[in-house]
C-alpha cells in the first residue's frame, strides 16, 4: 500500500511539473538521462499541390511543339516556380533530357517545348516550399511522331483447310510500319474487339484478286484500294475462283497496333465458284487505300498538305480550277480535327483552304448581303444631272 501511494505521488509531481509547459513550444527535451534524446516538430508537413494535366497520358503528337501545363500550390511558403523534368522513354527515371523552371501564375503553370525529337517521353512537374517539402505530380507519357506510316507486308496463312485453297480459318495479315489508328481503318472501330467484315474475291484474266469490305458489303474498310467491283490485292494466280465469291470474316488488330488480321469465317456464298485444286505459293501484291493514319494522325494531315500544295502550285487564281483538290484538303484537315481538336496546324491550314474556296453557306450569305445592298440602292430617288 505504501509503494502504491508513492507511485501516485510521483505521478502527481510529474503532472504539476508539466502544467506550466506552453503548447506552442517547437521542441521538448526528455528528462536528463544517459540515453536522453531531443525531438523537434516541423512547422510545415504539407507538400505543394502541383499537378501535370497536359499533355494527356499516352497521347501522340505529330508536331515537335508540345504544350505542358497543370496546377501549382499557392499555400504560404510554396515556391513561385515549378520545375518541369522530361525524360526519354516511358518512365521518369535516369537523367532528364530537359529541365525547365516555370513561373506559376496564381494556381496554374504552363509552358511549351520545341526541342524534342521523335520518340516517347515522360514528363513530371515538381514544386518546393519553404519548409523543405517537395511535391511531385503524376507522370505523363507522350510520343512525338512526325513520320507518316507506310505499308510493310501482306501475308496469307492457311487455317485448318487445304493449303492453297480458300477455306474458313485462312488469314490475311496487313502490316504497317508503326501502330495505326483502328478507326482510320474502319470508322467507329476501336480495335479492342473483332469487327465483322466481308472478303470479296474476284476472278481475273491475269490474276485473281480480293478486297475487304464492311459488314454491309460496302467499300468502307481502308486496308486496300479495292472496291465493290474490283480487288485491291492481287493473288498472283488465276486459279482461286471462277467468278465473284464472298466470305464472311473478322477483322482484328495486333497487340502492337501495327498489323490487321482478316480471318475467313464459314462457307463462301457460292462454294462452286471456289477452285477445288490447290494452288502453289504465290506472291501477293497489295495496293493500299488512302486514309489510314498512325496514332498521331500523320497520314491525314500530310494528305491535306499535299492536296492544298498542289492546288496552290500555280497561284490563287489557278486554284479555282483545283477546287476538287481543295475540297479533299478540307476533308483531311477536318478528319484530323475530329480526332485532335487541339491540332492548330490543321486548323490553320483548314482556314487557308476555306479562304481559297469558301463554303456554300458562306457564299450564299455574302450573295444575299450584296442583293440586299443593291435593293437599297435601287430605291433611292435619283436626280437629273443634265444641263437645263
Amino acid at each position: 500500500m505504501r509503494s502504491a501511494l508513492a507511485a501516485l505521488g510521483s505521478l502527481a509531481a510529474l503532472a504539476a511539473a508539466g502544467h506550466g509547459v506552453r503548447e506552442s513550444q517547437a521542441a521538448f527535451t526528455a528528462p536528463a538521462k544517459a540515453n536522453a534524446a531531443t525531438f523537434s516538430t516541423a512547422a510545415d508537413w504539407v507538400t505543394p499541390a502541383v499537378t501535370l494535366t497536359t499533355p494527356a497520358d499516352g497521347s501522340y503528337s505529330k508536331t515537335t511543339t508540345i504544350a505542358l501545363s497543370g496546377a501549382a500550390g499557392t499555400a504560404t511558403g510554396d515556391s513561385t516556380t515549378v520545375t518541369l523534368n522530361i525524360y526519354s522513354g516511358s518512365a521518369a527515371t535516369g537523367t532528364p533530357v530537359l529541365t525547365r523552371s516555370v513561373t506559376r501564375i496564381g494556381a496554374t503553370w504552363s509552358t511549351s517545348v520545341t526541342t524534342l525529337g521523335q520518340g516517347t517521353y515522360t514528363a513530371q512537374a515538381s514544386q518546393a516550399d519553404g519548409g523543405g517539402n517537395t511535391g511531385k505530380s503524376a507522370t505523363r507519357t507522350f510520343t512525338i511522331d512526325t513520320t507518316a506510316p507506310t505499308r510493310v507486308s501482306i501475308a496469307a496463312a492457311n487455317g485448318t483447310g487445304t493449303p492453297g485453297h480458300l477455306d474458313a480459318g485462312d488469314t490475311i495479315t496487313y502490316t504497317y510500319s508503326e501502330p495505326m489508328l483502328a478507326s482510320s481503318i474502319l470508322s467507329g472501330w476501336t480495335g479492342a474487339s473483332a469487327a465483322p467484315v466481308k472478303v470479296r474475291f474476284f476472278s481475273g484474266s491475269t490474276s485473281d484478286a480480293f478486297t475487304v469490305l464492311d459488314s454491309s458489303s460496302a467499300a468502307n474498310v481502308k486496308l486496300d484500294a479495292g472496291t465493290t467491283g474490283g480487288g485491291g490485292v492481287s493473288l498472283g494466280s488465276t486459279s482461286y475462283v471462277t467468278n465473284q465469291v464472298n466470305f464472311s470474316a473478322t477483322l482484328t488488330q495486333s497487340a502492337d497496333g501495327r498489323s490487321f488480321v482478316v480471318t475467313l469465317v464459314g462457307s463462301p456464298d457460292v462454294a462452286s465458284r471456289v477452285v477445288a485444286t490447290a494452288v502453289g505459293a504465290r506472291n501477293m501484291t497489295w495496293t493500299p487505300k488512302t486514309g489510314p493514319t498512325d496514332l498521331a494522325t500523320n497520314a491525314l494531315y500530310n494528305a491535306g498538305n499535299l492536296q492544298l500544295s498542289e492546288a496552290l502550285r500555280e497561284g490563287r487564281d489557278a486554284a479555282v480550277r483545283a477546287l476538287p483538290l481543295i475540297e479533299l484538303a478540307k476533308q483531311s484537315y477536318r478528319s484530323v480535327l475530329r480526332r485532335d481538336p487541339q491540332s492548330w496546324d490543321a486548323r490553320y491550314n483548314l482556314e487557308r483552304a476555306l479562304w481559297l474556296a469558301p463554303e456554300l453557306d458562306e457564299v450564299l450569305t455574302e450573295t444575299l448581303q450584296r442583293d440586299a445592298e443593291n435593293r437599297v440602292m435601287s430605291t433611292l430617288q435619283s436626280t437629273r444631272a443634265d444641263l437645263p
